[in-house]
C-alpha cells in the first residue's frame, strides 16, 4: 500500500527496476519490465509500467525513461505493506 498522506518524494533520476514504484508525472506506476539501452545507437531505457492509482488502475504505459524529465523512482521508505497500515 502506498502512503498517500505525505506528498511523494522521488530519488533524483534513479534508474527504475522491475517491482519498483515510480511516479510519471503525477500518477504512480509499478515497473513491470525494463529494457536497457542497447549498443551505441539506442541510448534510452524502455520501461513498461502498470498504473497503481484508482483512477486508472492496471492501465499500461511504456516510456523512454531518460526522456521523461518529471519521472522518478519513489523512495522505498514511502511504501508500506498492508499489514503495516493496519497497525
Amino acid at each position: 500500500m502506498i502512503d498517500q498522506a505525505i506528498s511523494p518524494r522521488t530519488q533524483a533520476r534513479a534508474k527504475p527496476h522491475p517491482g519498483a514504484v515510480v511516479q510519471v508525472p503525477s500518477w504512480r506506476y509499478l515497473v513491470e519490465s525494463v529494457e536497457p539501452p542497447t549498443g551505441t545507437t539506442w541510448e534510452q531505457t524502455l520501461v513498461d509500467l502498470s498504473c497503481l492509482d484508482d483512477e486508472a488502475q492496471g492501465e499500461r504505459l511504456s516510456v523512454l525513461w531518460e526522456l521523461k524529465v518529471d519521472a522518478g523512482v519513489l523512495e522505498t521508505s514511502r511504501l508500506r505493506t498492508a499489514r503495516d497500515s493496519r497497525s
